[in-house]
């Protein structure tokens, strides 16, 4: 008997651990790729490790992490979001880019469709934090978010 109360103790406070970091239940999990897609890019083909949500409470955000191949990180940047500066905050990265969809007026910049009234609401701006592993292997960091 003392066993089942210490086991439902434990299960409690994992549930209390669960709400303070989500009170409302608004995140699950989402594929990478559809992440991406979200955020006008793509996860690249030789994707691994791949772990990523998508919250909708106030705001709509998109995040998640994966490895790739190393070699392969600069032409996927460039090819999926051309207009990719260097981000201002990465800290911890070996490479920081920031992409603005809109801009100042709340016009889609150029390369990046307006949504039409169908479609889900869609993000404004999405940062990546690239950090080089080995010499194959980079993780990427990703959150892209509506406001």
């Amino acid at each position: 008997m003392a066993g089942f109360f210490v086991w439902f103790l434990a299960e409690a406070a994992r549930e209390v651990d669960k709400a303070q970091e989500d009170p409302f239940r608004t995140t699950s999990k989402i594929s990478c790729g559809k992440a991406l897609t979200w955020a006008h890019g793509r996860l690249p083909d030789k994707a691994r490790d791949q772990d990523c949500e998508y919250a909708d409470w106030m705001d709509d955000l998109a995040s998640g992490t994966f490895r790739m191949e190393r070699a392969e990180v600069d032409a996927w940047i460039r090819d999926s979001w051309p207009a990719a500066e260097p981000g201002p905050s990465c800290t911890d990265a070996d490479r920081c880019v920031h992409v603005e969809f809109v801009t100042a007026d709340g016009v889609p910049a150029e390369g990046y469709a307006s949504p039409t009234p169908d479609d889900v609401v869609q993000p404004v701006a999405l940062t990546i934090e690239v950090v080089h592993e080995d010499g194959k292997t980079s993780l990427v960091r990703f959150r892209a978010w509506t406001s």
